[in-house]
Order: structure tokens, then C-alpha cells, then sequence
């Protein structure tokens, strides 16, 4: 049954979204999207590139992995001229 107004359709499908089966799975989603928009999940992700691209060699600890980025990023010139 279709609602009579705009605000009821809304209402609705709040309404079906809010349920558990729904929820659960679209927060997680949503967690997935900005820890991997932050970088907050940048060592798991090349944890699973280095298992799939090198599976014979030691993977670097979490704290070499983001010594190895953060020197990456701030040990060169970044300037024009």
C-alpha cells in the first residue's frame, strides 16, 4: 500500500530501515567506508597485499608499517621550486 503524502512514504522507509537485519549490516558498511577513507585501516590492507603479492616474506609489525609510511610522506622535498 502506497502512503498518501511524502512524509509518510519517508516515514516508511525509515521505518523499514531501522530494523536490525537492515541496520547491522548498513552500519557496518558505513564503518568499512570511513576507516578506509581515514586510512585507519591502511596496515590491513597491506597485511592482505602482502600475503597475496609476497607470501614467502615476513610482513612489517604495525609500528614499522607506519614508521615506513610517515617517513614516506614527510622525508622529501614537497615544495614547487
Amino acid at each position: 500500500s502506497r502512503p498518501s503524502s511524502v512524509r509518510a512514504w519517508r516515514a516508511q522507509r525509515i521505518e523499514a530501515a531501522m530494523t536490525s537485519a537492515t541496520l547491522k549490516p548498513a552500519l557496518k558498511q558505513l564503518w568499512g567506508y570511513l576507516r578506509q577513507v581515514t586510512g585507519d585501516d591502511a596496515y590491513e590492507r597491506y597485511l592482505e597485499h602482502h600475503g597475496k603479492a609476497h607470501p614467502d616474506a615476513l610482513p612489517m609489525s604495525r609500528r614499522d608499517y607506519f614508521k615506513h609510511r610517515q617517513d614516506e610522506k614527510w622525508n622529501k622535498i614537497s615544495r614547487c621550486c
